[in-house]
């Protein structure tokens, strides 16, 4: 190997520059940082305060702001806030605490408004304030913490009253206050944090820490000075508590964190002077401490600090404030870091899939952007990542964390390095391969670099600076270098110190097919497996000199996809050897070398690009890839089936774009990749995947009835119903997993309507139009961001009604229908014969029946006009018996000469009020018959009732006197005018007042008085006479009738005046009534509609 050595020198042009300096250059030994991903208002926050972060058992994200609630579930956030005008609205959008209960309802600590139950079914909220005079109402409507205990109850602690413990059973409060004047009571108002330990409650107040526990006699508070005397808190001020099992307590104060071992009562105290606000345990065991000023703190469980993240307005990806609010880890291991003005920072707790190889701390990238070349080798000094990029040879030492750089740039620029490929021969010498410069002999220990060039008119040297690939092969021991140039193939031969070249040559097909080479490899049998670029794939066995092409022909579907090869990989497997071929846009070919047949693998079967620069094989069918659009592990499944799993910058990889020839994979499984960002290393033995399987949800729905659209949020919606009316419905779903939520996949379908699951990649809906009416079940399942599948699918019970035509009800009564028309129709059939034979019958019967009317009809007028003769005779022979006994009296007084004048007068006197009686009673019996007939016209007018009256109280006072009896007319200061027929309304009173006198003893009393109201006025005439029976009462407004009650002095009655009455005031529109005892006089009443502009 030294006689190598030496006749390499001999044979090698010496450069001047930057060949002569391989001192290391720029050395760094920074750390790369964690990448934090922001939620901020940006994407969705209501606001960019944060107080606490919430995951509910369904998955979503609950997130309390200074605006409001917010609800995420990956993608998008809901807004919860106050509205004046809705009480079952948030009641106030300053949120500081979450928690659930078993019935799924969230109960929410609120900064103004009390606290508030939300029912995720109604999205409604429900709220407690405190109550004046009532005891077992919140003491306060400023909330600072809530915790949920193992019974259900809800410890809540306030800003200015205490602890309030709350029963959800029986939403009563019992209050835990603070007595300056009492020990055993709380040492402050205000209660920062709670926390459950051994069935007691510690509560963290602004005056120190205390504990709350049952007693035989109630509630017992103890401080933690008495309970251990002699341990001391570094703050009296209490900001969070977290209970680590049964005897330690970690107490962040205004002054630090405290680790209290309850067992030792001892405290060991950390993060001096910080004020913290939050403390709790992750998944990794780790604790997790948030900060007003510095961050967030990562400790071990002893409370030293191992790692602190603390914001960097230089780096994007840093924490995004260092004011850190609430901490909460969700269940695949994602940190949600709340902070106060920058929303939420998501740091991933689980180990990363890739490492990043970077001297650019900012950028997570070499300051050399293209990497065209990766070799990792070990030193002394431990392993080093050995990167060609565009600018020289960067050289990272694990161990030293540090880089050096080797044929950097001259100063002015004017000349570089591009290193395409790099290769350590077994003497541990690099060869390193470039684009332009030819290649170049390192001596890594020495530091020592030499080049290989192209020199015109020598048939030995190198064809073509252009290197692009190197591959070295070993046959029986004794090693092949071949070296791939935009000049052809060359051959080094160690021991002549020359190069033999192999080139195309047009119409030859026994030659190379084209001059581009991009990678070589051999196969089993020692063949040499070329890839060209525009001349596609070339077969050469060098013992015969025999070539073979293979080139794309689209009228073969067996043919290789493409031309452009960039990368080439032979399958482990030799019993049924293939070759993976990697080209520039058309794919995968995959050869089976026996048969010499290619099958093309794209974007169709799941690759990432169709531009594909790398493939290495780690284990029997497993591969790695590398393309434009980032990187690909697959999984080859016999009988030509591919399982790609695909990762990109979602990912955290640098970028999408790799470079071709760019890969290393060393000996304990780690694989490098080399692109326009830095180098990316994977260890494929020790890849840990998201095994956590997802539940997705229903997180909303829309429906359009083509007027229309409604659009619904949920929370674990399982069963949903539709009108006839919705033509179009659309279901959101998510999967409610976080790591790299954009790279979960869905499924979904609809029983009873779909066959087969439809997948979805970045789509989250899934949409159905004009179903048929039915029952139905929607099916959603998901994977999560590394493909791994829930077990079983989500189910919501889709219930479509009918519209009303096609209801079982609906058909049934056509169906009744029908059948009683056809039975109607026979029916009527029938009828019409029995019709037929009846209809001289019913003609004899209607005549029959009309002459039997007529017949009843003259039998009443018959019954009437003798009822209206034998009163008409009756009434009338008295008072004709009465004028005729006067007359023949007068006359005999006359003939004998005993009549005086006098005599004479008194008598005509006599005559003349009898025959007034019965021009009276002729003129009753005309206006009854009149009445009955019809014939009344009422000629009503705007009349004064008072006056009415008044007129007829006139008539009537002389008879009243003349019987002793008091006749009294009561007058109302207002009284509205009436719209009536006067003289019908006089008649009417004049019937009333005569009755009233005709039927009352001397010495009794009359009282008329009247009521008026804003529509009508209602008259009363009052008597104490005989008063009426209950028969009596039964018939008194109808006619030809006669009562028990008798006039009292003699007076005659027709017995249809108070049937005229009735149905004068009827035809006003009025009533009539009366109310009377037997024994104890009568009430006569009745109403008439009072004027207005309508009459």
């Amino acid at each position: 190997m030294i006689r190598f050595g030496v006749i390499i020198q001999s044979l090698l042009i010496f450069a001047t520059g930057y060949w002569l300096n391989p001192a290391p250059q720029n050395t760094y030994a920074q750390s790369l940082p964690d990448h934090f991903s922001q939620l901020t208002v940006e994407n969705g926050l209501s606001h960019s305060t944060i107080y606490t972060v919430y995951q509910d058992r369904l998955g979503f994200i609950w997130m309390g702001t200074e605006n409001g609630l917010n609800a995420y579930d990956g993608y998008r956030f809901i807004h919860f806030k106050h509205d004046p005008r809705d009480s079952t609205t948030l009641p106030n959008n300053n949120v500081t605490s979450i928690v659930e209960d078993d019935e799924a309802r969230l109960w929410l600590g609120t900064w103004g408004g009390g606290l508030a139950r939300f029912d995720r079914t109604t999205s409604t909220f429900k709220t407690y304030k405190p109550i004046a005079g009532l005891n077992h109402t919140l003491s306060d409507l400023r909330i600072q913490y809530i915790l949920r205990r193992s019974d259900g109850k809800l410890w809540i602690g306030t800003n200015s009253g205490g602890v309030n413990i709350f029963d959800p059973v029986t939403e009563k409060f019992v209050h835990v206050s603070h007595d300056p004047h009492n020990e055993t009571s709380l040492p402050h108002p205000r209660v920062w944090s709670l926390a459950e330990q051994n069935h007691a409650v510690w509560v963290g107040t602004g005056n120190g820490l205390c504990r709350v526990s049952e007693a035989p006699d109630g509630l017992k508070t103890e401080r933690i000075e008495k309970i251990y005397p002699g341990l001391v808190l570094s703050h009296g001020t209490i900001r969070a508590l977290f209970a680590d099992g049964d005897s330690l307590l970690w107490v962040g104060t205004q002054d630090g964190l405290d680790r209290v071992d309850l067992r030792t009562v001892s405290v060991r105290r950390s993060l001096t002077h910080e004020r913290v606000n939050v403390v709790t345990r992750l998944q990794n065991g780790h604790l997790a401490a948030g900060t007003i000023q510095h961050g967030m703190f990562i400790m071990n469980s002893d409370g030293t600090v191992i790692k602190t993240y603390h914001h960097d307005p230089n780096y994007a990806h840093s924490l995004g404030h260092n004011d850190v609010r609430w901490i909460m880890e969700d269940r695949s291991g994602i940190v949600w870091i709340a902070t106060r003005g920058e929303g939420v920072s998501l740091l991933d707790s689980k180990p990363p899939k890739f490492s990043i190889v970077a001297d650019d701390i900012q950028n997570n990238t070499l300051r050399s952007t293209r990497v065209a070349a990766v070799f990792e080798d070990h030193s002394a000094n431990g392993k080093l990542v050995l990167a060609g990029t565009d600018r020289g040879l960067i050289v990272y030492n694990e161990k030293k964390r540090s880089f050096t750089t080797y044929l950097e740039p001259t100063e002015d620029n004017t000349s570089s390095v591009w290193i395409t490929s790099i290769y350590k021969d077994p003497a541990g010498f690099y060869w390193i391969g470039t684009f332009g410069e030819g290649l170049i002999w390192f001596d890594l220990q020495r530091g020592i670099i030499k080049k290989i060039v192209s020199r015109p008119g020598d048939s030995t040297s190198l064809n073509d600076n252009r290197v692009r690939a190197i591959y070295a092969q070993s046959i029986n021991g004794v090693r092949r270098l071949w070296i791939g140039t935009y000049g052809g193939l060359h051959l080094w031969d160690e021991s002549n110190n020359r190069f033999k070249r192999w080139v195309a040559q047009n119409g030859n097909t026994n030659s190379l097919s084209h001059n581009f080479i991009r990678t070589i490899v051999s196969d089993h049998v020692n063949r040499l497996w070329i890839g060209t670029y525009g001349g596609g794939l070339n077969r050469f066995e060098p013992e015969t000199n025999n070539w073979k092409h293979f080139k794309g022909n689209p009228s073969y579907k067996n043919s290789i996809s493409g031309n452009e090869i960039m990368t080439i990989a032979l399958d482990p497997d030799t019993a049924h050897p293939h070759l993976w071929i990697g080209t520039d846009g058309n794919g995968i070919s995959l050869m089976d070398i026996r048969q010499e047949t290619f099958r093309s693998i794209s974007i169709a079967d799941g690759l990432p690009s169709d531009a594909v620069y790398n493939i290495i094989p780690t284990g029997p069918d497993h591969f790695w890839i590398s393309t434009n659009n980032g990187l690909s592990q697959l999984r080859y499944i016999p009988d030509n089936q591919f399982a790609f799993r695909n990762f990109n910058v979602v990912d955290k990889l640098p970028s999408n774009i790799f470079a071709q020839g760019a890969h290393y994979l060393s000996n304990d499984g780690t694989l490098y990749f080399g692109g326009v960002h830095g180098i990316v290393s994977v260890n494929t033995r020790k890849l840990v995947f998201n095994q956590i399987a997802v539940k997705p949800q229903i997180t909303g729905y829309t429906l359009h009835n083509g007027e229309s659209t409604i659009e619904r949020s949920t929370f674990g919606l399982d069963e949903l119903t539709l009108e006839s009316s919705v033509t179009w419905l659309t279901f959101q779903f998510s999967a409610l997993e976080y790591t790299n939520s954009l790279k979960n996949k869905y499924a979904y379908k609809l029983d009873g309507l779909d066959e087969h699951w439809i997948y979805s990649d970045e789509r989250r809906s899934a949409s159905y139009n004009t179903l048929a009416p039915g029952d139905y079940t929607f099916l959603i399942k998901a994977s999560n961001n590394d493909g791994v599948w829930c077990e079983s699918p989500t189910r919501l019970t889709l219930h479509v009604l009918p519209p009303f035509w096609k209801t079982w009800y609906f058909r049934l009564a056509i169906v009744v229908l029908i059948t009683l028309a056809l039975w109607s129709f026979h029916r009527l059939r029938l009828q019409r014969v029995e019709q037929y034979n009846r209809r001289l019958e019913n003609i004899i019967n209607e005549r029959t029946t009309e002459l039997k009317i007529k017949n009843e009809e003259l039998e009443i007028l018959n019954q009437k006009k003798n009822e209206f003769l034998g009163i008409a005779a009756h009434d009338l022979r008295n008072p004709l018996t009465t004028i005729i006994g006067y007359v023949q009296l007068m006359i005999n007084d006359i003939r004998h000469g005993h009549a005086t004048m006098r005599d004479i007068e008194n008598d005509l006197d006599t005559v003349h009020k009898v025959s007034q009686q019965m021009a009276n009673l002729v003129s009753t019996l005309l206006d009854w018959s009149s009445i009955e007939a019809g014939k009344v016209n009422l000629e009503k007018h705007s009349e004064s009732l008072q006056r009415i009256i008044d007129e007829c109280e006139n008539l009537h006072r002389r008879a009243a006197e003349q019987k002793n009896i008091r006749l009294a007319v009561e007058r109302p200061l207002l009284m509205p005018n009436v719209f009536v027929d006067r003289n019908r309304i006089l008649e009417v009173m004049d019937n009333l007042l005569s009755n009233a006198i005709k039927y009352t003893h001397p010495g009794g009393a009359v009282r008329v008085f009247c009521e008026p109201t804003d529509r009508e006025v209602c008259v009363h005439v009052e008597d104490t006479g005989q008063g009426l029976s209950q028969e009596d009462l039964n018939k008194v407004f109808k006619s030809y009738q006669k009562l028990s009650a008798r006039p009292t002095a003699g007076e005659v009655s027709t017995g249809l005046g108070l049937a005229i009455v009735k149905k004068v005031i009827e035809l006003h529109g009025g009533r009539v009534w009366v109310t009377s005892e037997k024994g104890k006089g009568s009430r006569f009443s009745f109403s008439v509609p009072c004027y207005n502009e309508y009459n």
